[in-house]
């Protein structure tokens, strides 16, 4: 079991959206499933700058966690 390595941002970012802020990867696939298609409609309605050309902060900070879970997996 890998526990995924987060900052306190990223926990706080993950509270605020009802998820859990340790995720292992024993979670079942149906958890880990709920957390990863709730930040990607995250990025999608939060997380694109003004300009509708890249991410903002928000979805920076949603892209760092998956990228720490997709990670965690290998």
């Amino acid at each position: 079991m890998a526990t995924v390595e987060l900052t306190q941002r990223q926990k706080k970012l993950l509270k605020s959206l009802n998820l859990p802020t340790t995720i292992t990867t024993d979670m079942d696939e149906d958890e880990w499933f709920e957390i990863t298609d709730a930040l990607g409609d995250e990025i999608q309605t939060h997380g694109i700058n003004a300009a509708g050309d890249g991410i903002n902060d928000h979805g920076e900070t949603c892209r760092q966690i998956l990228d720490a879970m997709a990670g965690a997996e290998e």
